[in-house]
C-alpha cells in the first residue's frame, strides 16, 4: 500500500493498494466462506490507510482472476447524457468507455469509477458491471435478462448480450 495523493496534496490516512496477496480469500472461497472485506490497508510501517472501495474491489478481483465484477451504486449505470436517464448504456467495450470519458461525458463520481472497470477489464476481469443496488434483485436482473438494467463493460473479445438500439 501507498499513501494517496490528491492532486499532490496529503489528503490523510488514504492509500491506494500496492500489492494483495490473495491466499487467505483463496482458502477462504475454496472452502465455502464469502469474505467480507474491510478496505484498510497498511503501509510498510504498519500505519492503516483507508483504501478506496472500488480500488480495494478492483484489485481483489484482479487478484483472485475473478470473470466478474459488480459495483452497486445509487444511479442505474453509465449515461451517455448524464441529464437524460433516457440515455442508459446497457453495455460498453473498453474502447467506448474510454471515449465517454476523454470527450468529457463523465464527471463526478463515475469517473473514478468507470476508470476502475476498465482497469479492472484491463488486468483481466471479464465483465465489469455498475447498477443500481437500491434496486430489488438488481444482480439477477443483470445478469438474467437480455439487456439488463445497469451498464456492463466488456473485456476485448466478450461478446454483447443485447443487440438492439441503445
Amino acid at each position: 500500500m501507498t499513501k494517496k495523493l490528491s492532486n499532490g496534496k496529503d489528503i490523510g490516512f488514504v492509500g491506494e493498494v500496492k500489492d494483495l496477496h490473495p491466499d487467505l480469500l483463496n482458502t477462504l472461497m475454496e472452502n465455502d466462506f464469502i469474505p467480507v472485506i474491510c478496505p484498510i490497508g497498511m503501509d510498510d510501517e504498519f500505519q492503516t490507510y483507508n483504501i478506496n472501495a472500488d480500488d480495494a474491489a478492483c484489485a481483489i478481483a484482479t487478484a483472485v482472476g475473478a470473470e466478474k465484477l459488480a459495483f452497486l451504486t445509487d444511479i442505474e449505470g453509465v449515461y451517455r447524457d448524464p441529464l437524460k436517464p433516457e440515455s442508459l448504456i446497457s453495455e460498453l467495450t473498453l474502447e467506448e468507455a474510454k471515449e465517454l470519458i476523454g470527450n468529457g461525458n463523465i464527471g463526478g463520481g463515475m469517473l473514478p469509477k468507470l476508470q476502475n472497470c476498465i482497469d479492472a477489464v484491463e488486468q483481466g476481469v471479464s465483465r465489469v458491471h455498475i447498477l443500481d443496488g437500491r434496486i430489488e434483485h438488481c444482480l439477477l436482473l443483470e445478469f438474467f435478462t437480455n439487456k439488463g438494467i445497469g451498464t456492463a463493460i466488456l473485456g476485448n473479445g466478450e461478446g454483447r448480450y443485447y443487440h438492439g438500439e441503445e
